[in-house]
């Protein structure tokens, strides 16, 4: 597949207070003790941290 225009990935890693292991979605890699998430955007003028509060919510990410 190729994009019209450029993409951007952001990883987000949050360390979890308490390991549970989540089914709600397949995962490429579990790693205890941290949970992951990765946003795919052609937003390119807002910091990581932003682009997480913006998209915090919309998708079904575990």
């Amino acid at each position: 597949m190729q994009w019209k225009r450029p993409r951007r990935m952001v990883v987000i890693r949050e360390q979890e207070r308490e390991y549970k292991r989540r089914k709600k979605q397949p995962t490429l890699f579990e790693l205890m003790g941290y949970s992951y998430q990765v946003i795919v955007t052609n937003i390119g003028d807002m910091s990581p941290e932003e682009l997480w509060r913006f998209y915090n919510g919309r998708a079904a990410v575990a």
